[in-house]
């Protein structure tokens, strides 16, 4: 494996490493939910984004510090990692399982601390994507 990797020239410099390591701020929570569309399918509990967006004066420290615990390093409660997978008809009267398409109904938290990483990895892609790369990358 040395052998291969010693080939693979190193694209992200100490500098954004810096950038990617630092601690994550309460500005990329509230940045992250919202950048999020607020009538997507809601989580397990049967939250929107949107309920967040709506109450984020009321809930705006509780849900920052969960989402900060779990990206700074430290606890994440279990639940808030559970997901539904529910199966979507993609015809009228669907009669085998290639007939349906799975989505899955994940907590808005999970999804805050998802966007937020999605974010901060943003910030470097242009420089490390090259432009062969970059079909899927927008």
């Amino acid at each position: 494996m040395d052998e291969v990797l010693h080939h693979v020239p190193c694209m992200v410099t100490d500098e954004m490493n810096g950038r990617l390591d630092r601690p994550f701020c309460a500005d990329e929570v509230e940045k992250a939910l919202f950048a999020m569309a607020p009538a997507k399918a809601p989580g397990a509990d049967g939250f929107h984004a949107g309920f967040y967006q709506h109450h984020w004066s009321l809930i705006k420290e509780d849900v920052t510090r969960s989402v900060l615990n779990f990206l700074n390093g430290r606890h994440m409660p279990e639940a808030i990692n559970k997901t539904v997978i529910v199966l979507i008809p993609k015809v009228k009267n669907p009669r085998n399982i290639t007939q349906y398409r799975p989505i899955s109904l994940c907590n808005v938290i999970y999804k805050i601390c998802s966007k937020v990483l999605a974010n901060r990895l943003r910030e470097i892609l242009d420089e490390i994507i090259a432009e062969e790369q970059s079909a899927f990358v927008p």
